[in-house]
């Protein structure tokens, strides 16, 4: 059941990605439909109606929907500072991958996970954080604030920890590039802190990565 119906599948979603909707949907013929129907009812996902309802309204978002219902329980539990808050970060690592416009939803208790007391949660914070800039460019402006106020921490770690993580966000935050830059520079300097192998990863990825170079 599986095989031949999963590659007719891909050959549908293929012609779709490549605007040819006439095409997906000629393939999607009677056959293809009952088998996706059989598909949903043994993994309980109604992938043939998120399918039908790409094709004919010509969304691309067939895999970054989610559901914001289910989601609420987490952030309420974020934003009182659970003690699941680790493992809910690590779940959005995970899902937003497939699915990025999950983290969206989170923004704000993702970024002010930045000054956290933990290393990888500060790490990962920021991960995620690039991650959607470089979905939704407009969002930048709510992840600087927080990037502002970790350089403003009192713990150098917290600081040393924007400065590793900030090179791919100097990038994507185009005429704020300067500023952003500057903020980090002051903030090494007033915390008399050795970023020398930061800074070389900083030149490195703008070197590198730049159309001025």
């Amino acid at each position: 059941l599986y095989t031949p119906t999963i590659i007719k599948l891909s050959q549908i979603l293929l012609l779709h990605l490549e605007n040819d909707r006439a095409g997906a949907l000629k393939l999607l013929d009677k056959e293809i439909v009952e088998k996706l129907k059989k598909i949903e009812n043994k993994i309980r996902d109604p992938i043939l109606t998120k399918l039908l309802n790409c094709l004919v309204n010509g969304d691309n978002s067939f895999s970054a929907d989610f559901d914001e219902s289910s989601m609420a329980p987490y952030l309420a539990k974020m934003s009182a500072d659970s003690s699941e808050t680790w493992s809910i970060l690590q779940d959005l690592d995970a899902g937003s991958i497939k699915k990025p416009a999950v983290l969206k939803m989170f923004l704000h208790e993702i970024c002010r996970r930045m000054t956290s007391d933990s290393a990888e949660c500060r790490t990962l914070a920021h991960k995620l954080a690039i991650r959607h800039v470089r979905q939704v460019p407009k969002d930048s402006s709510i992840v600087f604030s927080y990037i502002e106020a970790a350089l403003q921490s009192p713990h150098h770690d917290v600081i040393k920890t924007v400065v590793t993580e900030i090179p791919e966000l100097i990038l994507l935050s185009g005429p704020e590039s300067a500023r952003l830059m500057r903020l980090v520079f002051t903030a090494v300097a007033n915390a008399n802190i050795d970023i020398t192998n930061e800074f070389m990863m900083i030149m490195k990825t703008i070197v590198t990565s730049s159309d001025l170079f």
